[in-house]
This record gives C-alpha cells, structure tokens and sequence, in this order.
C-alpha cells in the first residue's frame, strides 16, 4: 500500500475539512514542522490505543497539538472532523499490481500475514477496499503495544501460520527492519518501489518480483 497523496500525515482529507470549516491552512514549513510535533505525541502513546475509538481521541490529541504549533485557533467540530476522518476514511491504496500478486500467491497456496505499524482502524480499512480477505493473521502494533521488529509483532503471524522464522519471507521497505527480521532468523527482502537502494541483491522494485522471489 501506499500514502494517496504520496504522504501520510497530516490526514488524507485535512486541507479539505480544514477549508470546510474555515480555518484554512497553508502547506509550508510550519505545517511540517507541527506535523513532526504530532507525530512525536502519536509514537509516545502508541501503546494507548485498543479500539478505534481510542484511536479517534488519540487522533484528536494529535490535531491539537497541530494546531497549536501552527497558533491557530481550531474549534472543537473542526477537531472533531479531523479526528474522525483519521480514522474512518481510506488514506491508502494499493500499487497497481498488488491485487494480481496477491491473487497469485493465494492461488499457490501460500499463506499470508500482515504486520504493520499502525492503529486499529487498518483492519477495518483493509476490509473496506477487500484486502483483509487475503491474509490469515492481521497484527497491528496499536493493539500489540509494540512496533517491528519487536518479537511480539511477528509472534501472532508465526503462531497462526504454525511455522518458524526461517520458514518465512518477510518483505518490507524498510532496510533496518529487513535487518533486524534476518538477525531474528527470517528471511528478508526490501521493497524497493522508489528504487531508493540500487545495488542491493536483496531488494525488489514491485511486488512480481516477491513471486518471482518464492519461485526461484
């Protein structure tokens, strides 16, 4: 998956509630820099966020904070708007190949899992664009209290697949999670869709060659 937009933060629909609600704001600096500040407050309490009514009000926390850096006065149903879009609306979709490789791999028989860093809401947004359907185990770090490649994060997916470390291929776009995964005994390929990381033998420029990976 990847950010629409090309970004995650601040919100896929955030300078459209904020125009809506007249509070309008630029995408400069200052918004980057608050944006940072936020993002500070969401990794300190990661651990807090169970459900995702948790998560609109962690979310709402996070606006304010925004806002604040930004010295603008945000009313509470702009607070509201955002916290909720946070959580209930789509802010990511999948590269164009992912659903045929993903096809394919089930078609082999090869099960499946998630691991992301993310809150609860991802599970229900997943179902929504029907992905979820794919995967035998979905772990969320909101809901572990963890993040990769903490041990607990992998453990749900390695008990549910019933099987080892080393008889898993993770893939991720992060080259010190591929790292880390290879010294806890995993199998690892980066991701590498922006071609970030030339020269790598362990790196794969879409998701065919995750498959090509598994058929060699």
């Amino acid at each position: 998956m990847r950010p629409i937009g090309g970004r995650w933060f601040p919100g896929v629909r955030f300078f459209e509630i904020c125009g809506a609600h007249g509070c309008p704001v630029l995408d400069d600096e200052a918004l980057k820099h608050a944006c940072d500040l936020g993002y500070r407050y969401l990794d300190a309490h990661h651990d807090e966020v169970p459900d995702e009514e948790a998560e609109e009000r962690q979310f709402a926390e996070y606006y304010r904070v925004i806002f604040d850096s930004l010295r603008m006065e945000a009313p509470e149903l702009l607070i509201a708007a955002l916290s909720r879009s946070a959580v209930k609306d789509i802010n990511f979709e999948p590269y164009p190949e992912t659903r045929a490789v993903l096809d394919e791999l089930r078609r082999r028989g090869m099960p499946m899992a998630i691991l992301t860093d993310a809150w609860p809401s991802a599970r229900s947004k997943y179902e929504a664009i029907g992905f979820l359907r794919y995967f035998s185990e979905f772990v969320i770090s909101a809901e572990q209290r963890c993040t990769k490649p903490d041990m607990g994060m992998f453990r749900p997916a390695l008990d549910t697949l019933s099987v080892r470390p080393d008889e898993v291929l993770f893939v991720d776009d992060a080259p010190d999670l591929i790292e880390a995964a290879r010294e806890n005994g995993f199998v690892a390929l980066l991701m590498d869709h922006a071609c970030e990381h030339p020269g790598r033998a362990d790196r794969v420029t879409d998701l065919w060659g995750v498959v090509h990976h598994v058929s060699g």
